[in-house]
């Protein structure tokens, strides 16, 4: 079971890999596709969240992962569970970044995390297939080690589609625009050079 702990910590590491791979292999654009991505799929995790405030299968089942699941790491899950609770009842006033644990069950952000850097490295062929066997180790890990339902898990894999959609989307956008803007500035300055003379 340390090899599904292992993975559920791999949330980590590509936000650190993903923007010297992509920088190192020219994909700039993908790199600014994917920071607006993963920002707005964490606002709308954090904004679902709020609304929807779930503690995980444990708790929701009443079950003690150190008693039921003897060989299961419940490390993560209790670290979760106490700032979950303690963000609920008021005690937890300040996040601090480096001892955080998960504080969001439903969208699983591990699930749209995963999603999005697989996302993010598929323009590069050395990276995919290793990009994909690790997110997926993630997500498969995701359900026991951070105690998400299943439907944690497809609504992280929904927000990260819809993340990856409106990221495109805001980029074509902005593309068009740019290319508009540059063809007008053009057309006014080759028609102020025609009426000068």
């Amino acid at each position: 079971m340390k090899y599904l702990n292992n993975g559920y910590g791999l949330i980590k590491w590509p936000l650190l890999g993903i923007p010297i791979i992509l920088t190192m292999g020219l994909q700039l654009i993908r790199l600014q596709q994917f920071i607006l991505a993963i920002t707005i799929a964490l606002i709308v995790t954090i904004a679902i969240s709020t609304f929807l405030p779930a503690i995980g299968t444990y708790y929701g089942l009443n079950l003690s992962p150190a008693e039921k699941f003897p060989l299961l790491d419940s490390t993560n899950y209790a670290a979760q569970l106490r700032d979950i609770m303690a963000l609920r009842d008021g005690s937890l006033r300040h996040l601090e970044l480096f001892k955080l644990a998960g504080i969001v069950s439903f969208p699983s952000f591990h699930t749209a995390s995963a999603v999005l850097y697989i996302w993010a490295l598929w323009p590069v062929r050395g990276f995919r297939w290793l990009t994909i066997g690790i997110n997926t180790w993630m997500i498969a890990a995701t359900p026991v080690i951070g105690a998400h339902y299943i439907i944690d898990v497809v609504g992280g894999a929904a927000v990260a589609g819809g993340s990856i959609f409106l990221a495109s989307r805001l980029f074509q956008m902005l593309a068009t625009k740019s290319i508009v803007g540059v063809d007008r500035l053009s057309l006014r300055t080759d028609l102020r050079y025609v009426s000068s003379r």
